[in-house]
């Protein structure tokens, strides 16, 4: 998928604003002499978005479940409305 991106970067191909690869190929290292950033960077960066927005959910969803579970009545009210709308 990177090498995909890159080749349409390199022919001129237009890409999404909205596409998150798209817009990280566009970071430049200033460190490094405003280098392109490397696939090995990219992949790291990455993989630490899709841990970091899995672990928030994770964590949100484990404390909603453990609050719903300290108070039966809203539990109750939450699954009567998932059940009527379904």
């Amino acid at each position: 998928m990177i090498n995909e991106h890159r080749e349409n970067e390199r022919n001129d191909n237009e890409m999404p604003e909205s596409d998150l690869l798209y817009t990280l190929l566009k970071v430049q290292d200033l460190e490094s002499g405003n280098e392109k950033i490397t696939d090995s960077q990219l992949h790291d960066e990455i993989m630490t978005m899709f841990l970091a927005g899995h672990e928030t959910t994770s964590n949100a969803l484990t404390w909603t479940f453990y609050l719903l579970s300290k108070h039966p009545a809203i539990e109750s009210r939450l699954f009567e409305e998932i059940y009527r709308n379904d």
